[in-house]
C-alpha cells in the first residue's frame, strides 16, 4: 500500500519530532512530492530527509511542468471565486 505525505506540515512535524525514521518502518511505501520537499527549510530537517530519500525508504515524486501549471490555474480560479 502507498502512503503519500502531501502536506508539508506533516513531514516537517515528523522531522522535528524525530519520528520520520519510525514512521518509515510502517508497512507502507512512503512517498512525498518535490513541492512538499521544497518546504523543508532547516539544514537538520534537510539532512534527515535526504538520508531517508537516499536510503530508498522515502520516494519523492516529481511534478511535471503541466501539473504545476494546472495547480496554478486551479489556485487562480479559487481566488477569483472568493472575491
Amino acid at each position: 500500500m502507498r502512503l503519500l505525505i502531501h502536506d508539508a506540515n506533516v513531514l516537517i512535524d515528523l522531522l522535528d519530532l524525530g519520528l520520520l525514521d519510525l514512521a518509515l518502518t510502517l508497512p507502507y511505501a512512503m512517498e512525498t512530492t518535490d513541492l512538499v520537499r521544497l518546504e523543508v527549510q532547516t539544514p537538520d530537517q534537510e539532512r534527515a530527509l535526504s538520508r531517508c530519500v537516499t536510503s530508498g525508504r522515502l520516494s519523492v515524486l516529481s511534478s511535471s511542468s503541466r501539473q504545476i501549471l494546472d495547480i496554478r490555474t486551479i489556485h487562480s480560479e479559487d481566488r477569483k471565486s472568493v472575491v
